[in-house]
C-alpha cells in the first residue's frame, strides 16, 4: 500500500500492552475501549489483534492418506506469532523511516498497515514524544508466548 510513503513515525516511548485469557473473555472489547481513552488523552495507540494478523491456514496443513485430504494440527504458527512480533520490534527499531507493508507471507500486510495507520504522522509534524502504546490482542495461552513479548519489551527499554 503506498499510502504510507509520505507519513513517518514519530520517535516516542513506546508501551507494549498484553491482553490475554480466555477466548470469548472479552479482551477485544476491552482493546478497543483503552484505544478510545488512549486517544482522549493525546496517545498514539494501536491494537494488535493476532486473530486479524495471523491467517487461518497458519494453525492447519493438509496432509493427504490414502488419497483423503486431511487437516493437520501440527504447523508453524509459532513463526507466524514471531513475525507479529518481529514487525513490533522493525516498527520501534526505525520510527524515523517510512513504514511500508511487511513482505512477509506469515502476517496480513493490509491487517498490519491498519494496525500501524494511528501511529503514523504527516512527515511535515514535528516529533512530540507523545507515548505509542501497543495493544496485543490475543490469548497468550502458553506462558512462552507472554515470554516472548517480555523479552521484546526487556531489550527495547533502555533505548
Amino acid at each position: 500500500m503506498a499510502a504510507a510513503v509520505s507519513q513517518r513515525v514519530l520517535r516516542a516511548p513506546a508501551c507494549l500492552c498484553v491482553f490475554c485469557g480466555l477466548p470469548g473473555a472479552g479482551k477485544s472489547t476491552l482493546t478497543h475501549r483503552v484505544l478510545g481513552t488512549a486517544t482522549e488523552h493525546g496517545w498514539k495507540a494501536a491494537v494488535v489483534s493476532y486473530d486479524e494478523l495471523i491467517p487461518e491456514q497458519a494453525y492447519y496443513t493438509e496432509v493427504e492418506e490414502d488419497g483423503v485430504k486431511l487437516k493437520d494440527m501440527h504447523t508453524n504458527w509459532k513463526s507466524h506469532r514471531q513475525a507479529v512480533l518481529q514487525y513490533i520490534e522493525q516498527f520501534l527499531e526505525r520510527p524515523e523511516v517510512v513504514v511500508e507493508l511487511p513482505s512477509s507471507p506469515l502476517i496480513h500486510g493490509a491487517a498490519w498497515q491498519l494496525c500501524v495507520q494511528p501511529l503514523l504522522q504527516p512527515e511535515e509534524l514535528n516529533t512530540d514524544g507523545t507515548p505509542l502504546l501497543f495493544l496485543l490482542d490475543d490469548n497468550f495461552y502458553y506462558q512462552s508466548m507472554r515470554h516472548e513479548v517480555y523479552q521484546l519489551a526487556r531489550k527495547r527499554k533502555d533505548s
